[in-house]
């Protein structure tokens, strides 16, 4: 039992039964103000358990942890989801909100997802580095995404399972795999074949550009020019490093003239992600907007 508020009022007129074991008391106005599924089965009679003391009692069949989420944000909105970054009690908010049509917290908190998954390039890849290979997290929001058809949440997701190499993959989140749907499993891998033959044709026509032109300087004083296109070409979006970490590539020129390539690699197939993974058309777009990250 939670007997304390915001979970407990001694004011309630309302209890919530999850299982057996965990009751609410709560307020019916709190809950109608938020849901329209809630005010309406107020409204009505007859649609309560036997009374408790003389108060209605709710049964629910959604998880504890959700309802306990939903309560708490219903009482004081999401700055705790924010300030905690909780993606857990996001997506339980995200799921009883769709369910209970509580639409303004729907909206809520489909927004603070949206900041940790944009759709805006420059948004996502001002993220740090740890927090863009976010695969548990990411396997979590396309699932919840998916059930409360919550498209625009998915592109960003997909692509960051994509572009993290299967090798950084947690035990964890290689068996969470398997609470994807069949249909997403097939657009995960579909996209990410998708992605690598299109920077492996990137990094042929690099290399071609780079051996055609003999009078062309740059790279002509990297001995290895090769390593460095083909470590850079590896895995995606690594235009930021030649920013970040220069001394992966020592010659200025040589760095520009990559970076360059690399940035109109990476806005073409940022804005075709939904194409790759075979999703509903989303508009991706360049930023920025970023506040706040899921990890």
């Amino acid at each position: 039992m939670f007997d304390n508020p915001p979970y407990w009022h001694d004011s309630g007129d309302v209890f919530l039964q999850v299982g057996e074991e965990h009751k609410f008391r709560v307020h019916r106005c709190v809950l109608s103000m938020h849901s329209l599924v809630w005010k309406d089965m107020f409204q009505m009679k007859g649609q309560s358990k036997q009374p408790e003391n003389d108060l209605p009692v709710v049964p629910l069949n959604d998880l504890v942890e959700d309802v306990r989420s939903l309560i708490l944000a219903f009482y004081h909105g999401i700055d705790d989801i924010r300030e905690k970054n909780d993606l857990d009690a996001a997506l339980g908010v995200l799921r009883l909100s769709h369910k209970y049509q509580a639409d303004r917290l729907y909206k809520a908190v489909f927004g603070l997802l949206l900041e940790s998954w944009p759709l805006n390039r420059v948004d996502y890849f001002s993220l740090p580095q740890n927090q863009r290979q976010r695969v548990i997290s990411s396997i979590k929001l396309i699932k919840t995404a998916r059930a409360m058809q919550s498209i625009s949440l998915l592109p960003t997701a997909f692509y960051e399972l994509a572009a993290t190499p299967f090798e950084e993959w947690t035990e964890v989140g290689i068996k969470l795999l398997n609470d994807l749907s069949s249909e997403d499993l097939s657009r995960l891998f579909i996209g990410k074949n998708r992605m690598t033959i299109r920077y492996k044709r990137f990094t042929s026509q690099l290399l071609e550009e780079c051996a055609s032109d003999p009078t062309m300087p740059r790279f002509r004083c990297c001995s290895n020019r090769t390593r460095f296109v083909r470590e850079l070409t590896a895995e995606f979006g690594q235009s930021s490093k030649l920013r970040s970490e220069p001394e992966c590539l020592p010659c200025g020129s040589c760095r520009d003239w990559l970076y360059s390539h690399l940035k109109t690699l990476e806005i073409e197939v940022w804005k075709v992600i939904p194409m790759y993974f075979n999703l509903s058309s989303v508009e991706m777009g360049e930023g920025p907007f970023v506040r706040k990250v899921f990890s």
